[in-house]
């Protein structure tokens, strides 16, 4: 978040440098990769029932980057300010850490620790952002603020079941597997970014992206809680820029070289 406050910042301390313009070109299209670091894979907390006891059970994987696609549009509306709307889609996999406390089969109270790894855990986020957008022209280069509501759709793979190893008299188990099932959920957060271009031509040109969005969103097994996944965070990317040129347009054209 501070990052695009930031970038916000320094957009708006170059305006004394090149003098701000209008906003005249009706419609832009972007196209953009990048990453999305700190991403929560998962951090899961349920508790099953064995043996006639409660079996709570743990899965932890590492926040990471991972890669993310973004595409755009937006439309201006009068004078700088405009409305956009963007799809960005990120994914990662990894190994998870499980935890279970395992019930005796004899005896109350008397829970047996076991951990292990879950293999191949996936995590997907695709999002829908709404946007009011408002640019400044700064000659060959556009300075686009945007902010708005943002519609996840999250899966999750989640661990729904925990086997051990065991042998009597049953005082202690070994972790043997953890069972993935996965879940999927739809959540509103919302988003605010950053976008600046460099106008290689009044049709085109490469631009960066800087957004932070951000949205919390449950997950339940068969109607078992299992735990809030905290999904978005700052997005970085790069790319190109393609714009719709008004035929009235004064824009001055960019500098040749």
């Amino acid at each position: 978040m501070r990052a695009l406050l930031l970038v916000a910042a320094i957009g708006l301390t170059v305006q004394p440098v090149h003098a701000q313009g209008a906003w005249v070109d009706p419609v832009r299209v972007s196209f953009s990769v990048g990453v999305q670091p700190g991403t929560t894979r998962i951090a899961q907390s349920i508790v099953f029932e064995q043996n006639v006891e409660a079996e709570p059970v743990t899965a932890r994987l590492p926040r990471s980057a991972v890669p993310f696609f973004d595409a755009g549009v937006a439309e201006r509306l009068v004078g700088n300010v405009g409305v956009g709307v963007a799809v960005s889609y990120a994914s990662g996999s990894g190994d998870a850490d499980v935890r279970a406390e395992i019930p005796h089969p004899f005896y109350f109270d008397r829970l047996r620790p076991v951990t292990g790894q879950a293999f191949g855990v996936r995590h997907r986020e695709l999002a829908v952002h709404t946007d009011l957008v408002y640019l400044m022209a700064l000659h060959s280069i556009d300075l686009a603020l945007s902010g708005g509501p943002s519609f996840f759709r999250v899966g999750q793979d989640l661990v729904s079941e925990v086997s051990v190893t065991e042998a009597y008299p049953y005082d202690t188990a070994t972790f043997s597997r953890a069972t993935l099932t996965r879940a999927t959920k739809s959540r509103v957060g919302y988003n605010a970014g950053v976008d600046v271009t460099w106008r290689v031509s009044r049709s085109w040109g490469v631009g960066g992206l800087v957004r932070f969005a951000r949205a919390r969103v449950p997950f339940a097994l068969d109607g078992v809680d299992a735990g809030t996944v905290t999904v978005g965070g700052i997005q970085a990317a790069a790319g190109l820029r393609f714009i719709v040129p008004s035929g009235s347009s004064q824009r001055p054209a960019p500098p040749s070289r």
